[in-house]
């Protein structure tokens, strides 16, 4: 009788303490890469939820694997195996990988460009912020300050989604007549193997592997006087020409938003278009390279680099 009394008692004391802590949620946040721009919105990921959580007790568990495939997956499946309440993967190559490894675990992707890519996987267990910023505005901006007939775009083989990011910028960059030519970049350091004869400017994609080495792409491009442009921060940071990307600042509140809502509904909530955009320039890389900025275009400008 003693013994059913005890089990009752443990039974209720087990029940009494998972509602204690049922409020208390993991996430895990894995960085793709060591860039500035995964940094600051993960940063200010931490500071709104800090202002924000009220009742909530959110513990981050964050992972900076190395830049490769197979760290990515190790990374993810160690995530998965902890039985965490979602996954938040800064870079598409994450999210990419996550659905290639069928991760169980809920996915909130950051800063991804082709999100159609995800859909092909007709999986309703991820979903996050995407960036769709018309590489025309890039272009275009471009155009105006030095004549463009021929663009190099480069990307990573290793990272799917780049491959087909580049193959857009083509199909769409040749209907205003530019000639584009493709580079496969396994590593920054094959940046040296290109020959950039006769070509006006290069187009960096969105590659996490290709932005770790932004500076001895940068380098390059200054060396040869090319503008390098791309639609991330990473680009003109690392000693590039121009750039239209999300702000890191604000896809780290947007974030914010976006995980608290998933926690208090125990849905995930439809991907989101990052809102807050800035147009960098890059002045001492003008300077070095030697174009003029006229002043339409730097009007146009929300930060500049000095």
């Amino acid at each position: 009788m003693v013994k059913k009394y005890l089990a009752i008692f443990f039974l209720l004391l087990l029940i009494i303490s998972d509602n204690l802590y049922s409020k208390d949620k993991i996430v895990a946040v894995i960085v793709s890469a060591n860039l500035e721009k995964f940094n600051v919105a993960y940063s200010e990921l931490k500071r709104r939820l800090a202002e924000t959580k009220k009742d909530l007790q959110i513990q981050l568990i964050l992972s900076n694997p190395n830049p490769d495939p197979v760290s990515w997956a190790n990374a993810l499946k160690r995530a998965e195996g902890m039985e965490v309440d979602v996954i938040i993967t800064f870079g598409a190559p994450l999210a990419y990988t996550a659905l290639r490894e069928k991760i169980s675990t809920p996915i909130i992707y950051v800063d991804v460009y082709e999100k159609n890519i995800f859909e092909t996987f007709k999986t309703k267990n991820i979903t996050g912020l995407y960036n769709a910023i018309p590489v025309s505005t890039v272009i275009k901006n471009l155009c105006a300050i030095k004549k463009i007939t021929k663009l190099h775009v480069l990307y990573c083989p290793f990272e799917k989604e780049t491959e087909i990011e580049a193959k857009r910028i083509k199909e769409m960059l040749q209907q205003i007549n530019l000639d584009v030519e493709l580079h496969p970049l396994k590593s920054p350091e094959n940046i040296y193997e290109i020959n950039v004869k006769n070509t006006d400017a290069m187009f960096l994609t969105t590659s996490v592997i290709l932005e770790s080495g932004i500076t001895k792409i940068a380098e390059y491009a200054i060396k040869k006087e090319i503008p390098l442009v791309g639609i991330s921060e990473t680009v003109t940071n690392g000693g590039g020409f121009i750039c239209v990307a999300p702000d890191p600042k604000g896809q780290g509140r947007q974030l914010t938003n976006f995980l608290i809502n998933y926690i208090e509904t125990k849905n995930l909530p439809k991907s989101e278009q990052v809102k807050d955009v800035n147009f960098v320039l890059n002045m001492k890389t003008a300077k070095l390279i030697n174009l003029t900025i006229p002043l339409h275009v730097l009007s146009n400008v929300t930060k500049i680099i000095k």
